[in-house]
């Protein structure tokens, strides 16, 4: 025997889903054209948002530092201390900088811009804040 009620809530569960299913393609769909929008977080620090600079030499995109091995990625590919990148001697691997010497002459690339302490301002705690 057929029962109304049981097939009311069965096309109302379905229907249910199926609309859940839509709106959580479509959010999906716009969620990631917004962060398509938004640069790459592991990318080099740049010191103008926005700009558009093209880099004519080796790039520091990432460090790998433990106990047992130093690695940095520059430019797309691994690199240890000692291996050469364009004619230049990679010397030292830091956990934010490397250094390149060729000939007599030193480079280094940074993944973050130097930060500089500015005299005056204090991140302690004062005694009113609790």
């Amino acid at each position: 025997m057929w029962n109304w009620h049981k097939s009311c809530t069965f096309h109302i569960k379905n229907g249910a889903r199926i609309a859940a299913t839509v709106l959580l393609l479509v959010s999906g769909a716009h969620a990631a054209e917004e962060l398509s929008k938004l640069p790459d977080p592991t990318r080099p620090y740049r010191s103008e948002v926005g700009a558009r600079e093209t880099v004519t030499g080796p790039e520091l995109q990432s460090t790998m530092i433990s106990p047992t091995f130093r690695r940095a990625i520059i430019s797309g590919r691994t690199y240890k201390q000692g291996d050469k990148i364009d004619g230049a001697v990679i010397t030292v691997i830091q956990s934010y900088e490397v250094t390149l010497r060729q000939g007599g002459q030193e480079t280094r690339l940074r993944l973050l811009p130097r930060l500089t302490k500015e005299p005056g301002l204090s991140t302690r705690k004062s005694d009113k804040d609790g």
